[in-house]
């Protein structure tokens, strides 16, 4: 069964990161809440993924199979609606109609992974065991725009991620080379384990609370430090603004003192 190794690898790595992510993080917005659903996603590939090859390796029925398939096709697709929806909310957080578009996808999605036909191609000696079909085209095909969508997105409102456009790029970029991997070789169970490296790299570039707590520190020492140079400055002009006339009510105050005649006094009052 060295056709499981990878994919618990993948196990293990996915539960650290989701036992640590709830450690970690304690307001969830809706940011946190998508990249959580990722390593959910993630998840469940790797269980399924494990269950399926598993089921091959006993010889259980085939229709039980092609449901794990299934269920782990919904979670890949999933991933990278979550991953789009995550760049979509950072780019546009006020729009009202992002929830209702993700919901319709993923029904959408799963009506057509759960109806679609499929079916496996497994060798004898269980080296080789891929699952081909409608089914499997669907998931590449949709995979396939989520992530082209994101790429753009990401590319067209680089000036709003600022400095989270470059992990979400290197991301993408190794998503491709998955995906890529997973065309030329099938036989190879690497998506699932690889999905979760994809994880692990947003929790250490832009999902990391320790890192968001940093930067928002720097940014409220840059808004105290600007506050403190506008106070500086107001108080500098206005010493100079008041100490003119304080200077000229002070002099004719001491020649009023000094008049000899209370005319003089008049004209200096």
């Amino acid at each position: 069964m060295y056709n499981l190794y990878i994919p618990l690898c993948g196990l293990i790595l996915s539960i650290i990161l989701f036992i640590l992510y709830l450690v970690k993080v304690t307001n969830i917005r809706t940011e946190n809440r998508l990249y959580f659903m990722m390593i959910i996603d993630t998840l469940i590939m790797e269980i399924f993924c494990i269950a399926a090859v598993y089921l091959i390796y006993i010889g259980h029925d085939e229709g039980l199979i092609k449901f794990t398939n299934r269920v782990e096709c919904f979670a890949i697709v999933n991933y990278f609606m979550n991953l789009m929806m995550y760049v979509v909310h950072l780019c546009y957080s006020k729009s009202k109609d992002m929830s209702i578009i993700y919901y319709v996808f993923n029904m959408v999605l799963f009506l057509l992974i759960f109806l679609t036909p499929t079916y496996l191609e497994v060798t004898n000696d269980l080296t080789y065991m891929v699952t081909r079909g409608m089914m499997v085209d669907i998931t590449s095909f949709a995979s396939g725009i989520l992530l082209a969508g994101t790429f753009v997105l990401s590319i067209v409102n680089r000036k709003k991620l600022k400095d989270k456009v470059l992990p979400i790029m290197i991301l993408i970029i190794f998503i491709v080379i998955v995906l890529v991997l997973r065309v030329l070789m099938p036989e190879f169970i690497c998506l699932e384990f690889l999905a979760a490296i994809g994880a692990l790299i947003m929790f250490h570039t832009i999902e990391n609370p320790d890192l968001k707590m940093v930067q928002e520190l720097n940014i409220a020492k840059q808004q105290a430090e600007k506050s403190n140079r506008a106070k500086t400055d107001f108080l500098s002009s206005m010493s100079h603004e008041i100490r003119t006339p304080l200077n000229a009510i002070v002099g004719f105050n001491q020649c009023i003192m000094d008049a000899k005649t209370l005319d003089e006094a008049k004209e200096d009052a």
